[in-house]
């Protein structure tokens, strides 16, 4: 004889199974939107995340600025688009430079170009650099990307720096920018009416400050040998 009981389970055990199912199908659909299919960049079926900056600074070396830019990825330094760099003063941008790691995001090819995209020939291409690491023993040799952005004096006030990956994440940091823009160098001089520092030799220099003391020492000689009360003419 059928136990009276049995009916009543049947219907919650194909709830449950139903449930399961939607779940499973709700997770399938969902999948191709949160993962990475593209053979190269993020790779197959790894959650996409975004960039950051291990290491960003900037120096001023024989009159040239450089911005040292370490980038980490955890879906692989390949998967970083392109980089840029913006210059502004007062919210007017006075130079943008970018990296362009590839040409679009469909390829898989690096192109690894420095171009200047607003500016006055600022950007000096042949010292900038682009280096990776061809391993993938450690995570610095998968996740990191070393750029230098180098470039004559720009003036301005913020510079921001700017990290796209292939997916469309981002990232944005600021280094702290001289006011003038203009590294403190020995053979540089902003001339007040120049918007771009003035570059004189070490040894013009170097007349110009032994010329204005001897002029300055020879005012105060004179002034304290005139007789007091005299009048100059």
């Amino acid at each position: 004889m059928l136990d009276p009981g049995g009916y009543s389970k049947l219907p919650k055990i194909s709830a449950t199974a139903f449930i399961i199912t939607i779940i499973v199908v709700v997770i399938l659909l969902i999948i191709p939107y949160i993962t990475r299919g593209q053979e190269g960049s993020a790779g197959v079926g790894v959650l996409n995340v975004p960039p950051e900056y291990s290491e960003t600074r900037i120096v001023t070396e024989d009159g040239i600025m450089k911005v040292y830019l370490t980038i980490s990825d955890y879906n692989s330094w390949s998967d970083i688009y392109n980089v840029t760099v913006t210059i502004e003063n007062d919210d007017t941008i006075n130079a943008l430079f970018i990296f362009n790691h590839y040409e679009n995001k469909t390829s898989t090819t690096p192109l690894a170009e420095f171009e200047e995209k607003i500016g006055k020939n600022y950007l000096i291409e042949n010292k900038c650099k682009y280096l990776h690491s061809d391993k993938t023993d450690t995570v610095s040799d998968r996740c990191l990307l070393h750029l230098v952005f180098a470039f004559y004096p720009v003036p301005g006030n913020q510079l921001t720096i700017l990290t796209y990956d292939k997916g469309g994440l981002s990232a944005k940091t600021y280094i702290e920018y001289n006011v003038e823009g203009i590294p403190r160098s020995a053979s540089l001089i902003m001339l007040p009416w120049m918007t771009t520092p003035v570059e004189f030799p070490a040894d013009t220099l170097d007349a110009l400050a032994v010329a204005f003391a001897t002029t300055a020492t020879c005012v105060i000689i004179i002034r304290r040998l005139k007789p007091r009360g005299q009048k100059s003419t």
